[in-house]
């Protein structure tokens, strides 16, 4: 096809240019940064502008709800990359370095104002990012993609800044794949009033993260108050003064296969206020993950859980904890149908098992299913799996602990009201 130039476009003959099929002008630049530093005049409303896999239609002298501006004054609105029911636009097509040095907080935010109209997002580097991300504005689904969660992903570089928080204005869909969101903790360890988890995000049906990373956070990494379910799949959750994991309020969980390290709370927290006995209704499955230096498992309220296969190793205090948490209005009902089964947990931090003193909280598993009445009627002596609350079903079957006095004495409790869901126990491992 033969090149065409514009007669308004005084500087084209140094660019790739033609006219489409339909009539209407495209121009192609070598680079991105070329594209966006050009001082080449507009061509006019619904021009293609080409550069690497970036795409760009022109837009209106008087449009307000562009995307990105060239150098030269061209307005621009960025064309997805890929995607047909759910539209993928590149974070670094908003202009965004992706290099973590620079600046790319304006870009991240008109990127997710755009992509949480329409479609997602795709991180191909990690962009520094300065400001909290508020979604009170959100009402529809939307996704974070990248291609290595050790490359790809946002970097917060203060303490006090969030990446996604606030109350969605309308419940919504959110799935994260491949991505690294890198809190300051590490770099700006400073404790801050702020209530800033990398994730913190309310009001949304469900949570979706995939192969993901979240690391170093002054509050917590990741807390979600999702309807319908939270779901986290093969990622790895390190560094945090609090949580890993939060959820409240979910009927399905899955946390399976994930890493928690270095957190100083609970690797998984688990609140639930309503929910249904039956499992084909609502379910929780924490399963075959593997956490160090943490606490591990708080379930409050939670029915038809199942926390199986996890190894825990260097536990800080306990390995497991299930009951009733009226402390913020979440975990209120009375656990049911509690399985706990083919654990490992290898080391406890400073437990006290028995030497007493003041420090009583350190267990492997406490299992205290209360009616929220009965709240506070916990015993003295943790580890010890009691029943309050009637209908309360738990099993506990080939867990091991390595600790020998503990294991022998009370570290797990094998048999308790034992319930069908338990398979026969296999041959106690090695410790």
């Amino acid at each position: 096809m033969a090149i065409i130039y514009s007669s308004s476009a005084g500087f084209s003959k140094d660019y790739a240019s033609y006219r489409l099929l339909d009539g209407g002008f495209a121009i192609k630049f070598n680079t991105l940064d070329g594209l966006l530093a050009s001082e080449v005049s507009r061509f006019g409303q619904g021009t293609l502008w080409e550069a690497e896999i970036y795409r760009y239609r022109e837009a209106s002298t008087f449009a307000s709800d562009h995307h990105v501006t060239t150098a030269g004054g061209v307005k621009l609105y960025v064309i997805p990359v890929y995607g047909t029911n759910v539209p993928i636009f590149p974070l670094r097509a908003f202009g965004a370095a992706e290099d973590g040095i620079r600046d790319d907080t304006a870009e991240w935010q008109t990127a997710l104002k755009t992509v949480q109209n329409v479609g997602g997002l795709l991180l191909n580097g990690m962009s520094r990012v300065t400001k909290v991300t508020y979604i009170q504005t959100w009402e529809h689904d939307m996704m974070l993609i990248g291609n290595n969660r050790d490359q790809d992903g946002i970097y917060m570089s203060s303490s006090d800044v969030a990446t996604l928080k606030g109350i969605a204005k309308t419940p919504f869909d959110l799935r994260m794949e491949n991505v690294h969101l890198k809190g300051a903790w590490a770099d700006d360890p400073k404790e801050s009033g702020e209530e800033c988890w990398l994730v913190d995000v309310f009001n949304i049906s469900s949570l979706i993260t995939v192969n993901c990373k979240f690391s170093s956070s002054q509050k917590g990494l990741v807390k979600a108050r999702a309807s319908e379910r939270a779901e986290s799949w093969y990622c790895h959750y390190e560094e945090s003064t609090r949580d890993g994991w939060n959820v409240t309020g979910s009927k399905n969980t899955k946390f399976i296969g994930n890493t928690v390290i270095h957190v100083r709370n609970d690797a998984v927290g688990l609140h639930v206020n309503s929910g249904s006995t039956d499992p084909t209704i609502g379910q929780h499955i924490i399963s075959e993950n593997y956490f160090q230096d943490c606490q591990g498992v708080a379930a409050m309220g939670a029915r038809n859980l199942i926390v199986s296969n996890n190894v825990g190793n260097l536990m800080r205090t306990r390995f497991c904890v299930v009951g009733v948490d009226t402390t913020f209005g979440e975990g209120l009902l009375s656990p049911f149908n509690i399985t706990i089964e083919n654990n490992v947990v290898q080391d406890l931090l400073d437990y006290k098992l028995f030497e007493g003193g003041s420090n009583t909280n350190h267990f492997y598993t406490y299992i205290y299913p209360m009616t929220p009445s009965e709240v506070g009627a916990t015993g003295t002596i943790p580890g010890e799996a009691r029943s309050r609350g009637a209908a309360s079903s738990l099993c506990m079957a080939a867990s091991t602990a390595s600790e020998p006095e503990a294991a022998s004495h009370r570290g797990w409790v094998s048999l308790y009201a034992v319930t069908s869901s338990c398979a026969p126990a296999p041959a106690a491992l090695p410790i």
